[in-house]
């Protein structure tokens, strides 16, 4: 794993406030409480507890501690909630027909899942909305897409790629507003589905995905521009985050992996890998920092739809200097 010093050698950035997207290595100093601080320890994946039902190609949304899993496709429309160390099974979703192969996006309490593949074949423009404690139907997009991504929230929702099979890979996007879709003509630079995503309406990051991508893109609510690629092509991941801290983990690239990465918002560096070489997994899609995520579910050798759960923690230290 590379470390910050070890890429930008060894500076001290002077900040006024402790920076959102640190990374291992990285050390600076803080001038409102005089400080030097710094990330310390390569951080690690630890086992969390197993969801009640296995599933791949789920959806997912919410924090480390607080996180959402939906749908699947050897679940139906099954749903979980994960309060750090536990699962427990939520409401089914409204979908008639299994869901998987779609995003989601949002907080614990107030999340969004659209598109997806409804059986083994085919593609739908439904949306679906959890509130916490019950799921009700969204506004339907206003094209059917397999294995898109989202990123903002459940009343400010952007819904970006994906596939209409056996149509083309899509450039296209979609923005929500908590009741209806509409067509944007802010098409990304690159078509792709099974990608990673993350952040806000106005200000969200896309990354990798299929077919053979590692471009990174990113979305200011005007248009794109681009990013740092990621080391190696790369789809089918946990994905999260925001446009400086973002993280993907799992998935193939080019095959099933356990291989982690983070961006800073300019370049993507490895962190330590998973403990399993999974694909088709979800992740925590709002994170608050590169330093903690959940990732859960997917598929693995033998095993179409897997209970496993893994969190990434980077430890934090800090240090105190005299004014004087």
């Amino acid at each position: 794993m590379s470390k910050y010093n070890e890429l930008n050698g060894l500076k001290v950035r002077y900040l006024s406030a402790d920076p959102s997207n640190s990374q291992n290595g990285q050390v600076w100093y803080n001038s409102t409480n005089m400080r030097v601080a710094g990330v310390l320890g390569t951080g690690a994946w630890a086992s969390g507890g197993n969801m009640n039902t296995g599933a791949s190609s789920n959806a997912g949304f919410g924090i480390q501690t607080a996180a959402v899993s939906a749908g699947g496709n050897t679940r139906a429309g099954q749903s979980e909630e994960y309060n750090g160390s536990s699962w427990t099974s939520l409401p089914s979703m409204p979908r008639s027909a299994p869901a998987f192969l779609f995003g989601g996006c949002g907080v614990e309490t107030a999340g969004i899942t659209a598109g997806g593949m409804p059986g083994g074949q085919g593609q739908v423009s439904t949306s679906d909305e959890w509130n916490g404690s019950s799921w009700t139907g969204g506004g339907n997009m206003n094209t059917a897409r397999q294995g898109p991504r989202l990123f903002g929230t459940s009343a400010a929702a952007v819904v970006t790629g994906g596939r209409n099979d056996p149509g083309p890979i899509m450039n296209t996007i979609e923005l929500y507003n908590g009741s209806s879709w509409t067509s944007s003509p802010l098409n990304m630079s690159n078509a792709r589905y099974n990608h990673g995503a993350g952040g806000t309406y106005t200000a969200g990051i896309v990354f990798g995905g299929s077919p053979g991508l590692n471009q990174t893109e990113i979305y200011d609510g005007e248009g794109w521009t681009s990013g740092g690629n990621m080391p190696t092509s790369w789809n089918s991941m946990a994905s999260g985050g925001n446009q400086t801290s973002a993280m993907a983990a799992g998935g193939y690239n080019p095959s099933t992996t356990n291989n982690a990465a983070v961006y800073n918002g300019t370049s993507w560096a490895s962190i330590p890998n998973m403990a399993t070489s999974i694909s088709d997994l979800a992740g925590s899609s709002n994170t608050p920092t590169s330093g903690s995520f959940v990732a859960f579910g997917g598929a693995r050798s033998g095993v179409p739809g897997a209970t496993n759960t893994e969190e990434f923690t980077e430890p934090v230290g800090t240090g105190t200097i005299s004014s004087s």
